[in-house]
């Protein structure tokens, strides 16, 4: 880990070089790779850096937009900074359309609320400690409002109002407990949702399966040995999704999909 707590899913993928994805980010930097690529390459960035080369964070705490580059800061500094970070959101759909993340929230001492906006296929916005009344909505690059599905049910229909139109989704928080909120979207432009929503530590990793056509009950069973002792660790999760939260301190991942 660097000197800002970051999320454990920031690395760099062995056969990705740091001559490679210096190119990546100046492309990105000069607009000519999609947006989906650069979420995903200038994550990996990071572990790359020499340390003349810290990363840090713009003031509204986005690892994705905005990055500049400094000296290593102070003890001093790095603690304020460590003791100021926030919740994590992070959109992550699939690549049927380019949606947007809108994310509304008051800060204490404020009487405007600030309003943030991210787009692509996957995107991440990491709020201020201080965020509350925290609202969460999407929407297609197209217009369209990502809508309310009964998730419970095999199909996911879609939830419709009085009129019989679809309910657009809305999250609001009023404090986020959570270290990590994670909102999975499919659908095609006119007919994005929310498949899922994790919330989870840092620390933790997600292990995820989901039915494609949301009509077969799936079985995913996680095993792994914990790092400090205690013996083979086992879980079985089934449903329509089924997803886990692997602890850091796990080793010998097996995992093993079936249908229900």
């Amino acid at each position: 880990r660097s000197w800002l707590e970051r999320p454990s899913w920031l690395h760099k993928p062995s056969w990705l070089s740091r001559k490679t994805l210096v190119a990546i980010w100046q492309s990105y930097r000069g607009g000519q790779v999609p947006s989906s690529a650069a979420s995903v390459y200038c994550a990996s960035f990071y572990s790359t850096l020499t340390e003349d080369e810290t990363p840090r964070y713009d003031e509204f705490g986005s690892f994705l937009s905005v990055m500049t580059w400094g000296p290593q800061p102070t003890a001093a500094e790095e603690a304020a900074r460590r003791h100021d970070v926030g919740v994590l959101l992070e959109m992550s759909g699939d690549h049927l359309a380019v949606r947007e993340m809108h994310v509304s929230y008051a800060r204490e001492g404020s009487a405007q609320r600030e309003q943030h906006v991210r787009t692509g296929f996957n995107a991440a916005l990491l709020l201020p400690q201080d965020a509350r009344e925290v609202e969460v909505r999407f929407c297609t690059f197209g217009g369209f409002d990502v809508c309310k599905v009964d998730s419970s049910q095999p199909g996911m229909p879609w939830l419709l109002d009085d009129a019989g139109c679809r309910v657009p989704e809305r999250f609001h928080y009023t404090e986020i407990c959570a270290e990590h909120v994670q909102y999975f979207l499919s659908g095609a432009a006119d007919a994005s949702f929310v498949s899922i929503v994790d919330e989870r530590s840092r620390s933790e990793s997600l292990l995820v399966v989901t039915s494609s056509d949301g009509a077969c009950m799936l079985e995913m069973e996680v095993s792994y040995t914990a790092a400090c002792g205690g013996g083979r660790q086992q879980s079985l999760e089934s449903g329509l999704r089924a997803a886990w939260h692997l602890p850091s301190s796990a080793r010998d991942v097996e995992v093993v999909f079936s249908p229900a």
